[in-house]
């Protein structure tokens, strides 16, 4: 039976209908939101309370969600297509004797080492962008202390960090504390392995204890939890010591929050991406060898991209999220922001499996470690077989195409079924809305800096207009786009995507696959160009083995900054 339509539409949505009509549709449903009053009167049945202003943001979101539905269902669906919900579809894990809870930590050499040889100390210039390998050397040799580091990273973080906004607690105090006692260790001869007495950065939604945790976002600025996130405590045994808490886009979006947007240190006019926003502008500009980031939906991918840092976004539940802001459960993943993709694999695998009895809290977290590969003695991928999106080959980045070549790779043309990739956003929308469910009801998140149409506070209010049947759907899609994943990588030892590859972003991060970002070269505005490397499930050591033949061939790495005045 053909279905009339509702005179009371908007001209919009008449315009939806003539649409429709074009197309052959049989049908014309009401379109979800044609007026505010409508909207509003939505929302009081929902429990909630908007204004005019809030409920037109709303009408246009909705637009954008139900057009995401349309092309949901444009893919096929068939009985045996379960929803992904537990995220089963990722395989199990290898496993190896050092999987045990308290086991030493991976790739540490353990126990006293020899006394130590006075070296010279390098300019502080060349340590602020020294590698993880060249500062242990440094501080195993005695030419450099882990005070010496910790003050010098300290310093710059209360400047240029507060310059680039992306410093959002400095913990001097505790720094030096933990600084003075790794040097004592390293007196005694003992090294807990290759972070010992190394700086570095956390991300702002790591609990630390007794240190303000804010999320990046004004309803938690009091915020002060009473212990440290699994990572952190990880980090901590292996010797590593925080100096700071750096910025995120508020809740884990973007690259602004309650201070102002997080700035690019090649051009601090403009904005780093997000949401990992403070962790990779302070890796690229020098102020800490490493940081922690997280992403959900390209929040290390991103602004490694954009600022140029390595970023190692691993398998899904290679790391603990214990005492982590949750977001989105069945996607959020923890990983090491770093100056190479070499330092990236070390920090790796000091948080990566049951670190401690705590870390078993992430029902997702799995029981094995991760092996930081050897270093080849030089660039080579003889061998590998090395996918590129199809399509994506084209003249401003042939030359990272080239690179893989040169070094004895074989290119492999890699294609995805031409889908609406998009549609595995709508799992985050509904978790991140569940999540921050409180926020919404009370009305507090109106203390949000950011209020527009695609920031948090009116994607929590417009979500829940969406219904059970779109989100369980999506999850369904989920396990049927995490097949064309693994059937692209079947038969490549990593696929190698430039930047505009947003779909590989989008499915990779649905399927749970890991990634390695890293800086390939720089544009004709001296901008970085980045590439991201996408891999097997647990083949984190194949894509560093990859994209550390690709970056100490290309050298873009060694490259910084401009000093700013």
């Amino acid at each position: 039976m053909r279905v009339r339509g509702n005179d009371r539409q908007s001209d919009g949505a008449g315009a939806w209908r003539r649409h429709r009509a074009a197309r052959g549709a049989w049908s014309r449903p009401t379109k979800a939101g044609s007026s505010t009053a409508e909207i509003q009167s939505l929302a009081r049945v929902l429990g909630l309370r908007v204004d005019r202003h809030k409920a037109a943001q709303i009408a246009r979101t909705l637009a954008n969600f139900q057009a995401t539905a349309r092309a949901r269902r444009r893919s096929r669906l068939e009985f045996e297509h379960m929803p992904a919900l537990s995220l089963a579809l990722i395989p199990p894990p290898p496993r190896s004797p050092e999987s045990d809870v308290d086991a030493p930590l991976a790739n540490a050499p353990q126990g006293e080492r020899p006394a130590r040889a006075a070296g010279t100390r390098p300019p502080d210039d060349d340590l602020c962008f020294a590698d993880l390998p060249t500062l242990r050397n440094l501080l195993d040799s005695g030419a450099v202390s882990s005070r010496y580091l910790t003050e010098l990273s300290l310093d710059r973080l209360e400047t240029r960090g507060r310059e680039l906004h992306c410093v959002a607690e400095l913990c001097r105090d505790t720094a030096l504390l933990a600084a003075d006692r790794m040097d004592a260790e390293l007196a005694r001869g003992i090294c807990r392995g290759p972070l010992h007495g190394i700086p570095w950065g956390a991300k702002d939604l790591l609990d630390t204890a007794d240190i303000p945790t804010r999320w990046g976002a004004e309803p938690y600025l009091d915020r002060v939890p009473g212990r440290d996130a699994a990572t952190v405590r990880a980090l901590e045994r292996a010797g590593a010591v925080l100096v700071a808490k750096l910025s995120l886009g508020a809740l884990a979006y973007g690259d602004l929050w309650y201070e102002d947007r997080t700035r690019n240190p090649w051009d601090p006019a403009t904005g780093s991406s997000g949401s990992s926003a403070g962790s990779a502008a302070a890796v690229t500009a020098g102020l800490v060898p490493f940081a922690l980031g997280t992403e959900t939906m390209g929040s290390i991918i991103s602004p490694s991209l954009v600022c140029g840092s390595a970023g190692l976004r691993p398998t899904f539940g290679r790391v603990s999220r214990d005492g982590c802001m949750p977001l989105c459960p069945s996607y959020d993943k923890i990983g090491p922001i770093a100056r190479t993709v070499h330092d990236c694999s070390l920090v790796l695998a000091a948080i990566s499996g049951h670190t401690d009895t705590g870390a078993a809290m992430d029902p997702d977290c799995v029981n094995v470690g991760y092996h930081s590969p050897v270093r080849a003695p030089g660039p080579d991928l003889k061998g590998r077989r090395i996918g590129f999106p199809a399509g994506y080959r084209t003249p401003d980045i042939e030359f990272l195409f080239e690179a893989a070549e040169v070094l004895g790779a074989e290119l492999v043309p890699v294609a995805l079924p031409d889908v609406s990739y998009e549609v595995l956003a709508i799992p985050v929308w509904a978790e991140a809305a569940a999540t921050f469910e409180q926020l919404t009801s009370s009305g507090r998140d109106d203390l949000l800096t950011w209020q527009g149409v695609d920031a948090w506070p009116n994607t929590f209010r417009s979500v829940r207009f969406l219904s059970a049947v779109e989100y369980i759907q999506a999850q369904r899609l989920r396990r049927v786009y995490a097949g064309y994943a693994m059937d692209a990588l079947r038969h490549v030892d990593a696929v190698l995507a430039p930047p505009n590859a947003v779909e590989w972003l989008y499915l990779t991060n649905g399927s749970g696959h890991p990634s390695l970002t890293f800086r390939a070269g720089f544009d004709r505005k001296s901008m970085p160009i980045g590439a991201t490397l996408y891999g097997a499930h647990w083949n984190e050591a194949g894509l560093v083995s990859i994209a550390d033949a690709l970056e100490t061939h290309l050298g873009a790495f060694l490259r910084r900054p401009p000093t700013q005045d």
